[in-house]
């Protein structure tokens, strides 16, 4: 596993994964973490209509984004062949997953949202980068 991603309904997400070791970009010594903190748009009671399936929405995009991200760059099997992670594949995928997830809070069938809503919402995404050594 390289990353782990956990979410808390409305709250703060995170993705998380080891640093990669000294000289790294991070900067991080092996063992260390480097967490991605997504804070989520603030839903009014109004535009929750359905939560149910949001995961699932959530992780559906993550996966579908982030595949189609690392096949459109040249040289990803090569990384990934090394055991390297390549992180702006993988973070913005997660922003758009959880934007997805927060649409479909908005839809009274399970899992479903509407795109011009999700990039929306992936807009109002801010993400912060923690690095614990």
């Amino acid at each position: 596993m390289h990353y782990l991603a956990v979410t808390k309904g409305g709250q703060q997400a995170r993705l998380s994964r080891r640093c990669r070791g000294v000289g790294s970009v991070e900067g991080g010594r092996e063992g260390g973490m480097v967490t991605y903190v997504y804070g989520l748009p603030r839903l009014s009671v109004e535009e929750l209509v359905n939560p149910i399936g949001a995961g699932d929405a959530c992780s559906g995009v993550t996966l579908s984004a982030a595949l189609m991200q690392r096949q459109k760059e040249k040289g990803w099997e090569e990384r990934r062949a090394k055991e390297e992670e390549d992180d702006t594949w993988v973070v913005p995928a997660f922003r758009l997953g959880l934007a997805a997830a927060s649409a479909s809070c908005g839809e009274e069938e399970n899992s479903t949202f509407k795109l011009e809503r999700v990039r929306a919402l992936e807009g109002l995404i801010t993400i912060e980068v923690q690095v614990t050594r």
